[in-house]
């Protein structure tokens, strides 16, 4: 058999065994979960299992073809009969683990609870249900609503939390009268272990069952559909509660501020608030809080900062610490550490601080007027995420002695660490090089599961790293952000093969895998792997079939690998002219089919940012079910899809005005620009030789506040050798050095290259061999190497530090070596069949 057919065939079959063993659990029909509400004749909710006529993309998302608002993100079965998911999110489920593995034991009445749920489905009736002790004890639960409420408590930590929704219904139909408590009680459990999917079926059935709902089920559907990120089906809220003649309250007006904020909707995001005013809710501290930590999306945006300042003084202890810890993360986003620190004294009980009289805060040259605040009886208390925002910045840092001096202060404030703050010190670790420790954090969080201690040594972890105490005091569980930093740390140290043993952890200790780790995977196929965009966009279907949803940041990565080479190819075209591929990037008079290899551009700006893909079959087939969902969850454009579309316009399109106008659009939104936006304009400007413009963009960055690098000089420099301006390439060297920046190679390659091309070699080699020494030590034997072993030396130089291995696409053999590898790990993400191995591997 052929190698690729005997792949597929391996696929296929994975595939089938996952299909047959994945259990399917049918809601009964609809008159037996259906009573008429205030006798009224049409229904406000479609029945649970109504035939519908459904169209199902191959992601597994659903549209009804009525635009049932109730039915967003629900799966279907062939013929339109909606079931109950599996809990394809359940942190307690059981799927894919061998022999030993560990995981929540099913309950005593779990078998029982199916038994009956399916006779029910089948029959409409109990008539024909065996008789047991087991259905006996069943029946006796089912019988009185406090107990129907535990055992369906119960089912939620159950490794089928579904059941929970069947044991209400079959109450229900045992003609069991169940309050409104109990369903809110059910309800708010299912969010606690963070069971979205569940919520909204639970709800909807809920008010099928009682003919009427409250403002708190509806409320957790609220926050349900923003943590599925259904923001179409989230714009529809307000209408929900309107027909079910229920008033909102201010919970259910944050929530939507909070999901459309999330969701870079600042227009709807206002209009709620106007709402929320108009029906006499007026917006508090706490509003502000809300909003002030959901604006980090956007950027920083001055008139958002004062106003939380203003409201400080009015705010309880908890809104203010919010409040401050948003403004530290904002200020930090930023890189102010000077502003973070001022923001950070808010915590002191100093008298003289800003927030007690009346005085002002300033930053970057604005000022956040404070005068009409009155002063605070006691400074707010900070909690654990104060403490985890500052040990990510070191961790992005490698500060990690100055971390650990925090964690320090953390304990001797009487502030309790939680996961977060696990996740933040295992960066921090991996950050500086001090894998062994990193792992011994995770190691020590699952010390009460049988996870065999060779994956951990696999992994790096030393004998000497098993000495000394924990850093974090027991009990804290290890979450899903826990792993995930540990996979971030070790793709770095142990490739792919190590993400495996992260991945067999996890599963050991029922957690299971989210799109932030998909995220990081994808990152890593990119960057480092230099994985094709086919492959990326088929490792990710891949993941989506598992039921995770395709976000915005999946988007930002497949499209940075397709920009990527796109950049590659017209560098390419620049330098090696043909008559297959023009040097001008206009419209294309002759139809030729090399420009199907780059991207174009569409007028809508979501959710790609108006990046239109190449016109490749394997890249539409690929990503067209991904696009869908998206738009059909009305997922906007970030900050990083439109720096993409930028650079898109303005390196590879050589679209200045076009990209000015991305530029633009991004701001009309209220997307504050940061470094990349401006540093794609730059390298716009750059690429035609324009140093003036560069040097405009440059400008205007440093007065919105962003600080100068090394990267926007180089650009600078890049434009002079565009120019063959060697001059004024040394000026701008001299005023990056006046800036307290460490050069790199590459901006020392840059430079000598204006030289060169300025037909000054000889001053070139003398510069490089003068500046060698502020970027780094001069090997003995570069001294009288000739001019193209110095470039070529400082070139692999630049490489290494920008990590940049992905600029050339893998060989045929690597390139399969590497799906080989990903399919495996995504076949341990998806729960798929694996072989039983004494060492884990």
């Amino acid at each position: 058999m052929p190698w690729r057919v005997g792949q597929v065939y391996g696929h296929l079959k994975r595939t089938a065994l996952l299909h047959a063993s994945a259990p399917r659990t049918v809601v009964c029909r609809s008159f037996l979960v259906v009573q008429s509400f205030h006798q009224s004749i049409a229904w406000k909710w479609p029945a649970a299992a109504a035939a519908l006529s459904v169209r199902t993309s191959s992601l597994g998302h659903t549209r009804s073809t009525e635009d049932v608002e109730s039915l967003t993100g629900e799966p279907m079965v062939d013929g339109g009969v909606r079931v109950l998911p599996s809990n394809p999110r359940d942190p307690k489920a059981k799927r894919g683990r061998g022999a030993g593995g560990g995981g929540s034991k099913d309950h005593p009445l779990g078998a029982a609870i199916d038994s009956m749920f399916d006779s029910l489905s089948r029959t409409g009736s109990l008539s024909d249900a065996q008789e047991g002790s087991k259905w006996t004890e069943l029946r006796e639960h089912l019988g009185y609503w406090f107990r129907a409420r535990d055992l369906a408590e119960q089912m939620v930590d159950s490794p089928k939390p579904h059941r929970a929704l069947q044991v209400l219904i079959l109450s229900h139909f045992l003609g069991c009268k169940l309050q409104q408590n109990v369903y809110e009680c059910v309800a708010h459990r299912l969010a606690s272990a963070r069971q979205w999917l569940l919520v909204t079926s639970f709800v909807e059935s809920a008010r099928r069952q009682s003919g009427q709902t409250t403002v708190r089920l509806l409320n957790l559907r609220a926050r349900a559909l923003v943590n599925m990120q259904d923001f179409a089906a989230l714009d529809r809220v307000l209408d929900v509660f309107e027909q079910e003649q229920v008033c909102p309250n201010r919970r259910t007006f944050h929530i939507l501020v909070s999901g459309h904020l999330r969701n870079r909707d600042l227009a709807r995001a206002k209009r709620c608030l106007a709402i929320m005013a108009e029906a006499g809710i007026e917006a508090d501290a706490s509003t502000h809080a809300l909003i002030i930590s959901s604006y980090r999306q956007f950027g920083l945006a001055h008139s958002v900062k004062t106003k939380a300042l203003h409201v400080l003084h009015e705010s309880d202890d908890r809104s203010a610490t919010n409040i401050i810890n948003s403004l530290v993360q904002q200020t930090l986003d930023r890189d102010d550490v000077q502003g973070a620190l001022d923001y950070l004294a808010l915590f002191e009980p100093n008298p003289t601080s800003p927030a007690n009289d009346g005085g002002s805060i300033h930053r970057d040259g604005d000022t956040a007027s404070m005068q009409s605040a009155r002063p605070r009886t006691l400074p707010p208390p900070q909690d654990a995420y104060t403490f985890t925002i500052l040990i990510n910045h070191l961790a992005k840092q490698a500060d990690l002695p100055r971390a650990l001096r925090l964690l320090d202060g953390m304990r001797e404030a009487g502030v309790q660490p939680d996961s977060s703050t696990a996740a933040a010190l295992v960066r921090a670790h991996f950050a500086a090089g001090q894998a062994p420790a990193a792992i011994r954090i995770v190691a020590d969080m699952c010390q009460g599961v049988r996870i065999r201690e060779a994956w951990f040594r696999q992994l790096g972890l030393t004998a000497s790293g098993n000495d000394g105490p924990s850093l974090l005091p027991a009990g804290i569980p290890p979450a899903v952000e826990v792993f995930n930093a540990l996979s971030r740390g070790v793709l770095t140290t142990h490739g792919i093969n190590g993400m495996r043993f992260v991945l067999r952890m996890m599963q050991l200790c029922d957690v299971m895998p989210d799109e932030t780790t998909a995220h990081i995977l994808l990152l890593h196929l990119d960057k480092v792997e230099g994985a094709s965009p086919r492959d990326i966009m088929r490792q990710l279907r891949r993941l989506l079939s598992h039921q995770m949803i395709p976000t915005i940041q999946h988007l930002n990565v497949i499209l940075h690998s397709i920009l990527r080479r796109e950049d590659s190819l017209r560098r390419h075209l620049d330098h090696n002219p043909s008559p297959q591929f023009p040097t001008s990037f206009e419209d294309d008079e002759t139809g030729s089919s090399a420009w199907d290899r780059i991207s174009g551009t569409e007028e809508s700006f979501d959710p790609a940012a108006g990046l239109k893909l190449p016109e490749r079959s394997s890249y539409r087939r690929q990503m067209q079910p991904i696009l869908q969902s998206l738009e059909e969850r009305g997922v906007r454009s970030d900050r990083a899809t439109y720096a993409l579309r930028i650079r898109h316009d303005a390196v590879i399109k050589r679209d200045m005005e076009m990209a000015k106008q991305s530029f633009q659009a991004m701001i009309n939104r209220g997307l504050h620009p940061n470094v990349y936006h401006f540093a794609a304009l730059m390298e716009g400007y750059a690429v035609v030789g324009d140093v003036d413009g560069a040097v405009a963009v440059m400008d205007s960055a440093l007065k919105e506040g962003i600080r100068p690098s090394v990267k926007l000089y180089t650009i600078l420099i890049t434009a002079c050798v565009q120019q063959k301006n060697a001059e004024r390439a040394l000026r701008i060297f001299q005023n990056m050095l006046a800036a307290d920046l460490q050069p790199d190679a590459i901006a020392l390659h840059a430079l000598a290259q204006s030289f060169i091309a300025a037909r000054g070699k000889a001053a070139a080699r003398r510069i490089l061999l003068e500046l060698w020494p502020t970027m780094g030590e001069l090997q003995q034997d570069l001294h009288a190497a000739p001019m193209v072993r110095l470039m070529d030396t400082l070139a692999s130089l630049g490489a290494k530090e920008s990590k940049n291995k992905a600029n050339k696409p893998l060989s045929g053999r690597k390139a399969r070596l590497l799906r080989w590898k990903v399919n495996r790990l995504v076949r341990v993400i998806t729960g798929g069949p694996r072989r039983q191995s004494g060492d884990g591997s």
